[in-house]
């Protein structure tokens, strides 16, 4: 990594978003087009999410890095189980629709880790950690949520980005995955 350049950097990053945004889509191309229900959409898209989110993103990260970063991911299994039992016990006892929990659930923990983790691990090589957390804020709250107009990304989804890189750094992973999701269930019913 040490002969990557800063802005080389960057582009990675863009490029690992690009990867998963095409996994995403392509999910739920094959989901569309062949009509299938909730249940399978969401094995679908747990499949290629996992592939283009987590696994190559991963990978790559640790061919690049070769253990080098010191970068630990904070991640408690157990209390991200019960976070995420949480929440399905939540939308079971409102009646919310569970295939959109399950949603919300996926697509928090997959864009979590691919930001939380790797994407701020990569920047954290090359730039001061603050730098690192503007940088993954900046391209989740801009580059992520292209959809989203300015100004909501501006006041909303680039802070966000800044407090769920905080919280993950302080208290671990699965705490940014519970905020993250739960956030998305919100506007899921609003």
């Amino acid at each position: 990594m040490d002969k990557i350049k800063k802005w080389e950097t960057i582009f990675l990053c863009f490029s690992l978003i690009a990867l998963a945004g095409l996994g995403y889509i392509v999910a739920n191309l094959i989901s569309f087009y062949n009509e299938l229900s909730h249940p399978v959409s969401l094995i679908i898209l747990f499949l290629l999410g996992g592939l283009t989110f987590v696994l190559l993103p991963y990978k790559l990260m640790g061919h690049l890095l070769s253990d080098e970063s010191g970068q630990t991911l904070k991640f408690r299994k157990v209390s991200y189980l019960v976070f995420m039992l949480g929440l399905i016990a939540i939308a079971l006892i409102f009646e919310f629709d569970l295939a959109d929990v399950m949603h919300a659930i996926i697509i928090a923990s997959f864009e979590e880790f691919l930001f939380r983790y790797v994407i701020y691990t990569l920047l954290s090589y090359k730039f001061s950690h603050r730098s690192s957390l503007i940088l993954t804020a900046f391209i989740f709250g801009f580059f992520l949520h292209l959809n989203g107009d300015f100004l909501t990304n501006a006041l909303v989804r680039f802070p966000a980005g800044i407090v769920l890189q905080i919280l993950c750094n302080r208290f671990g992973l699965e705490y940014s995955i519970l905020l993250h999701a739960l956030n998305n269930i919100i506007a899921g019913l609003v």
